[in-house]
């Protein structure tokens, strides 16, 4: 067994008929779904990855990235979907789902409605799509960069912080009598 570093791949999104989206990789024209990422030194995760490597049934490989492993399973039936549509579906099931809370912040006297926070949507990337921090925190990039949600003081880039606040794009249809997400206290 030896580990495959992201030079080996081409990262990509992929779906099966039977699940929803999840990171996947393309390995000489065989697409692998990203199953789990263990944070850990190999030694550390060698027990763990070779229990999952002990089923023959399937081809599994690991990846090396960001300090970690990520486990990889190839089915059939996966296809790769474009990453446009990819990164929406993840919006939209970001916005239905209940572990994420859309609430009041403030920072600095200001009050922002129905936000989220970049640490909170991080957390619930790694969580929902079984990927690093470091991948969690690119993917919220492209989500900005495509203003599938943006920060409330209009900034264009995404961090793991849990200072920066976003507002999905559903978030940004504002009913007429609602006019203001946003509003300053004074004195």
């Amino acid at each position: 067994m030896f580990p495959l570093t992201t030079e080996d791949v081409n990262f990509c999104f992929v779906k099966s008929p039977h699940s929803s989206i999840s990171l996947g990789i393309k390995y000489h024209e065989w697409l692998f779904s990203a199953h789990e990422f263990l944070s850990s030194n190999l030694d550390q995760a060698k027990e763990q990855i070779n229990q999952w490597l002990d089923n023959k049934e399937q081809l599994r490989i690991v990846l090396e990235k960001d300090g970690g492993f990520y486990l990889c399973e190839h089915q059939d039936e996966l296809e790769t979907v474009k990453s446009s549509m990819a990164l929406k579906e993840v919006c939209k099931q970001m916005w239905v789902s209940n572990s994420l809370k859309k609430r009041l912040h403030h920072r600095s006297w200001r009050f922002s409605e129905k936000c989220l926070s970049s640490q909170d949507v991080t957390d619930w990337i790694v969580e929902h799509l079984k990927i690093s921090r470091t991948d969690a925190v690119n993917i919220g990039q492209k989500c900005v960069d495509k203003r599938l949600f943006t920060h409330v003081y209009q900034q264009n880039y995404f961090s793991d912080e849990s200072q920066q606040l976003y507002r999905l794009r559903k978030d940004l249809k504002i009913s007429k009598s609602h006019k203001h997400k946003s509003f300053t206290l004074t004195r």
